[in-house]
């Protein structure tokens, strides 16, 4: 079990629920720093809900999430939003709000009650459109843009706001596959590059295990699986958590396991599983 005194991000013991209905029940992860998580799993398992819980957002039943040992409810709201940024789903911006309007929001966590914009919070701006490719589209109004062009203009607020973690809800939703393999990429480098710890929900299997150091996987609220992909992702596990048979084969440049679909399991099946 994590312990609280660990470096990183950790969940101990949580349980997370909307009203009567428990949707993650005694979870305990520990998120090393450094390092690109990628949490999977069936849809309405929990996987948007623990995230939200890791950025302060989804309030405890039981347990609590610590960030370098300190329970994450002891610092203030703009203490928590300098050290974990999070891109949720659905996001909706005020109307009107052009790209550069959208991602100079991130900064709110660096600026003082009376502080005015500096040569750093336009740096930290331009950097992040940069990033992801948005800076032809600054002063497009995001009423106007595709909704591929919006999930990177959102990408580009939570990179401003320069947390050294970032917590991202499916940010390859409404992405064509070039620009899913450029947001990956983008994750990759700021991992690999920059020293940012990722913890993203994704969907694509193949995509988690090319690009992810570290798998979770869920089910019905609780951990099933975590760790490297290549011992996480088999056909065993992937067999009790979503109920398909898959083949596994090894991506012949990166050694990465591929899961390769054969049959969704028949009722009977699954509850033959061990």
């Amino acid at each position: 079990m994590a312990e609280a005194t660990q470096t990183g991000l950790c969940a101990l013991g949580l349980r997370l629920a909307y009203g009567p209905e428990t949707v993650v029940d005694d979870l305990t992860l520990s998120i090393a720093p450094g390092r690109f998580t990628a949490i999977l799993g069936p849809n309405g398992c929990g996987k948007s809900t623990l995230l939200r819980a890791l950025a302060g957002l989804q309030p405890c039943q039981r347990g609590h999430v610590a960030l370098d040992g300190t329970p994450i409810t002891r610092f203030g709201a703009k203490a928590l939003a300098r050290r974990i940024s999070i891109l949720a789903q659905g996001a909706v911006p005020p109307e009107g709000l052009t790209v550069d309007d959208l991602v100079r929001q991130g900064r709110y966590p660096h600026r003082g009650l009376l502080g005015g914009w500096t040569a750093e919070d336009a740096l930290a701006v331009d950097r992040a459109l940069a990033l992801t490719g948005t800076a032809h589209l600054a002063q497009r109004p995001l009423a106007a843009l595709s909704g591929g062009q919006r999930q990177r203009a959102w990408i580009a607020m939570t990179l401003a706001q320069q947390a050294p973690i970032l917590l991202l809800d499916e940010p390859t939703t409404f992405l064509d596959p070039a620009h899913q393999l450029e947001v990956l990429a983008l994750i990759r480098r700021l991992v690999s590059d920059g020293g940012a710890t990722v913890i993203a929900v994704l969907h694509d299997l193949n995509q988690a295990a090319n690009h992810a150091d570290h798998v979770v996987l869920l089910k019905d609220g609780a951990l099933m699986a975590e760790g490297a992909p290549g011992a996480v992702m088999t056909p065993d596990t992937l067999a009790r958590v979503f109920g398909i048979s898959v083949s596994i084969l090894a991506d012949p440049e990166t050694g990465a396991p591929i899961c390769i679909p054969r049959t969704a399991q028949t009722g009977d099946a699954t509850e033959s599983d061990p």
